[in-house]
């Protein structure tokens, strides 16, 4: 885990840097993909970190200690990492989803881990196997930052909606939120910000991608 940090930098600028950083331009040079971060993060009205600061981070990410559970997950993974026997089926799906998609890579000790602990929220798949990246993604961000990154209401209801497919009408997303007074700004902003980093997919229905995946399109 990493120790003390420089300048603070916002949950939502964290995830764009890494998930940039080592998923979507992984072999871009560092001092353009700061430029471009930048520019995207002033695009989005976010607070900017300077370039040494993103790219400081970019190398953070890119050149973390590599952990066990970021290794592929096989049959062998589970004598050190084992799973409940009952979620294994569901494991087996997401492993299969991402095997034969070219554009993401294999299955993760980690992400068969969520993908265990989820199993038992939704029936499709695909929804499955994209908050389980999502989920694993911003626990390396927290191991690395120490700053939890799954607990605050606002994500977990995201979450939520994400995993089951249901929609939760704004107002009463507020009385949840406002109840327990645990919302630091409103959940919409949550799922914006979330949006503009991953993309539609993360709120598409998974039948709608499957459908324009089929027909060529791209998410």
């Amino acid at each position: 885990m990493a120790g003390k940090r420089g300048p603070n930098i916002s949950d939502k600028v964290e995830h764009i840097i890494f998930h940039w950083a080592t998923k979507v331009y992984p072999d871009e040079p560092r001092a353009s993909l700061a430029l471009r971060l930048r520019q995207k993060i002033a695009e989005l009205g976010w607070v900017v970190p300077t370039e040494q600061t993103i790219k400081k981070r970019i190398s953070e990410y890119r050149h973390r200690e590599l952990n066990p559970e970021d290794s592929p997950w096989s049959l062998d993974a589970l004598r050190e990492h084992p799973l409940s026997p009952e979620t294994l089926p569901v494991v087996f799906e997401v492993w299969l989803l991402k095997q034969e998609d070219l554009f993401h890579p294999s299955l993760t000790v980690r992400e068969a881990k969520w993908a265990s602990r989820l199993s038992a929220m939704s029936e499709d798949i695909e929804r499955i196997r994209i908050v389980v990246e999502l989920c694993a993604e911003w626990e390396i961000i927290a191991d690395l930052t120490n700053k939890p990154q799954l607990s605050s209401a606002p994500m977990m209801l995201h979450i939520y909606q994400l995993m089951t497919g249901f929609k939760i009408e704004k107002e009463r997303q507020r009385a949840i939120l406002r109840r327990k007074q645990t919302f630091p700004k409103p959940h919409e902003r949550i799922e914006a910000d979330l949006k503009a980093i991953y993309g539609e997919a993360i709120i598409a229905d998974s039948n709608e991608l499957r459908t324009r995946t089929t027909k060529g399109g791209t998410t």
